[in-house]
């Protein structure tokens, strides 16, 4: 097993690599991997399960589980499994989590949707306590290492809204780990709010829950539903609002957009303030048809209908924002094609709910672009394609700095430019909005 470990190793498939070594370690056998990548192999007393692989057991078994009520009882025993060995006195974090394996492990006990406290505080030490150790290393390797874990430890929500933690987050929402082998239908909305008659805001296709758990704890006030068709994010995002304290006032549903839409407007009682679509999968290029059919993107004319019967008259907002000018701009045509939304063209940086406002915010490790992505150079190569340039783009988010997404974040940290439109109700006044902090944006691109 050592021999086929460092195989998969030199061939970079970590994941496998990982898994031998659980394997290894549950008989009793501890490898040590040598800095000019040979191994050497010693073996002591089996200490019990291997913490990381209870850890990604769980998510693959949650993510690959059609029911939210079994995934729930699956991803508990396995975290309470990881509490008995980590509380058990033959653990040694230095032997059985060294490295990055307890920032690992608590991550991927996080997304599979653990909200033990108790289990993220057990691992938390362990992977102080190698930190510790790894600061009076003169090994560059071992100390990168450690910032990698401290970084992962934050994305499993120690630090939950840290941009270098987004950034884990994100890349891990694009990995195949977060996909099922199968789709099944999403079930019928059923959302419960502590206070079901304040202000509601959507935030369909909200991913691992970024967006929607920092708007809620930015403005107490409303009520926020996530939406997301994939369960391998809902149930992260809902572990996450636990662990947040704010689930009596955030609740993530598995739906798609135009059902959640739907609910908003038939069973919620009290009014829909804002709705958010941002960075929706692009549809394929050359094909803007597609963008009233529904074929291949999910803002539709039936979703865009959908939306302005769910938003309160008096107050209702959507929110759009996307890092693919075509695909922005053909948003703008739809909902504006209904005429039920209108595109706000003067933004007043009007804030309800607050003093002051968010600064705005730009990350602070911004990488110079290399490239330019081919699809944005084909669109603004050609001369007979509209541009996103006017009054109505804004420059920045109006969202409260910690409702930023991690795509947001990913995609500013690369240098790309964000589209972003705010439309209203058809009769709301532009000079007031009421129920959400909307903070002051210049007009124009990034």
């Amino acid at each position: 097993m050592c021999v086929e470990r460092a195989s998969f190793r030199e061939s970079r498939q970590f994941e496998e690599a990982d898994r031998i070594l659980g394997r290894l370690l549950d008989e009793g056998v501890r490898v040590t991997d040598e800095r000019d990548g040979s191994w050497r192999w010693t073996r002591r007393a089996p200490q019990g399960p291997d913490i990381l692989q209870l850890a990604k057991d769980a998510r693959r078994a949650a993510v690959d589980e059609p029911s939210d009520d079994v995934a729930r009882e699956i991803v508990a025993t396995f975290a309470r499994r990881a509490v008995a060995s980590l509380r058990s006195p033959g653990f040694d974090s230095r032997r059985d989590l060294p490295g990055r394996r307890g920032a690992d492990a608590a991550f991927a006990f996080a997304t599979a949707g653990a909200d033990d406290g108790e289990l993220y505080e057990l691992l938390s030490a362990a992977v102080a306590r190698e930190t510790r150790a790894s600061d009076a290393s003169s090994k560059a390797g071992v100390r990168r290492a450690a910032r990698h874990a401290t970084e992962k430890l934050a994305a499993a929500g120690v630090d939950y809204f840290d941009e270098r933690a987004m950034l884990w987050r994100f890349r891990y929402s694009r990995s195949k780990e977060a996909r099922p082998k199968t789709r099944p239908p999403p079930p019928p909305v059923n959302a419960r709010f502590a206070d079901d008659a304040a202000p509601l805001c959507v935030d369909l296709g909200c991913g691992l829950g970024a967006s929607a758990l920092g708007l809620a704890l930015a403005v107490p006030e409303i009520n926020v539903l996530g939406v997301d068709t994939l369960a391998g994010c809902v149930r992260p995002a809902r572990a996450a609002a636990t662990r947040l304290g704010v689930a009596p006032r955030c609740a993530f549903v598995r739906s798609s957009a135009l059902d959640a839409v739907k609910w908003a407007a038939r069973e919620y009682p009290g009014p829909t303030v804002l709705v958010l679509l941002q960075f929706p999968t692009p549809f394929s290029l050359g094909d803007r048809n597609r963008t009233v059919r529904g074929d291949d993107f999910v803002l539709d004319l039936d979703l865009v209908e959908a939306t302005a019967d769910a938003l309160s008259p008096a107050r209702g907002q959507f929110y759009f924002a996307s890092n693919v000018e075509d695909v922005a701009l053909a948003a703008r045509d739809t909902i504006e094609a209904t005429h039920q939304l209108r595109v706000r063209r003067r933004h007043h940086g009007l804030l309800v709910g607050g003093e002051g406002g968010a600064a705005r915010h730009r990350p602070t490790s911004v990488r110079r672009r290399n490239r330019v992505p081919l699809r944005e150079s084909k669109w603004a190569g050609d001369p007979a394609n509209a541009r996103a340039v006017g009054p109505e783009w804004l420059a920045a988010s109006p969202l409260p700095a910690l409702a930023r997404t991690e795509t947001e974040v990913a995609f500013l940290t690369a240098g790309q430019p964000i589209f972003r439109l705010v439309f209203d109700a058809n009769n709301v006044p532009i000079q007031r909005v009421d129920g959400i902090p909307m903070h002051d944006v210049r007009s124009g691109g990034i």
